[in-house]
């Protein structure tokens, strides 16, 4: 909360920027834009390494462009210095292997920051087909969200409700071999965590 030269209480601002589910693209013009009418936006939910530099640079070193778990290594290999935090919706599957790689990140460890990333995507593979074409994404995004929190035990997501109750049977199948392979990623980072204290 802040406050503008009037002396109005002002919220900072997180831009959602997603352009699958939005079907927006969210390129470097609108970053230019949006700066100069939002004062107080500071961050960004951001996915898009490719356009990430020119993102930068025209919103003026104003936006945090937070990278997902699995692109946190891209961004920091294009901007070490703005890359210092990511989202995560896997961490709802158990927080381990994302927090061992914030440490990493933390640490300036790039070998580290590599092997995680290596294992987030190897523990992702089932998913890939889906997460890969938007059409699937926006189809089975809910789906495979749900099934996955649910089947890693971490936390409960509750149930699928109609209509999102009917899907493939491989896709269901993959979102649950998705957190078969996260809870081992658990495993593997809650003993590392535990060895590095």
């Amino acid at each position: 909360l802040g406050t503008d030269d009037g002396g109005v209480d002002m919220f900072s601002l997180m831009v959602y920027g997603n352009h699958r589910a939005f079907r927006f693209a969210f390129a470097p013009e609108f970053w230019e834009r949006v700066v100069d009418v939002a004062p107080t936006l500071i961050a960004a939910k951001f996915s898009r390494p490719n356009v990430l530099l020119d993102c930068l640079k025209v919103s003026k070193g104003r936006v945090h462009y937070l990278p997902h778990d699995g692109g946190m290594s891209k961004f920091y290999d294009l901007s070490p210095s703005t890359t210092t935090a990511c989202w995560s919706t896997a961490a709802s599957m158990g927080p381990e292997p994302v927090l061992e790689q914030v440490r990493a990140l933390l640490a300036q460890d790039v070998v580290a920051m590599k092997k995680i990333a290596a294992d987030l995507a190897w523990a992702r593979e089932p998913i890939q087909p889906i997460t890969s074409d938007a059409e699937l994404f926006a189809t089975y995004n809910i789906q495979v969200e749900k099934t996955r929190i649910a089947d890693a035990g971490y936390c409960k997501a509750g149930p699928l409700r109609p209509p999102y109750h009917i899907w493939p049977d491989a896709y269901r199948e993959a979102a649950r071999e998705h957190a078969k392979r996260w809870r081992e990623l658990c495993t593997k980072y809650a003993r590392t965590s535990a060895a590095a204290q």
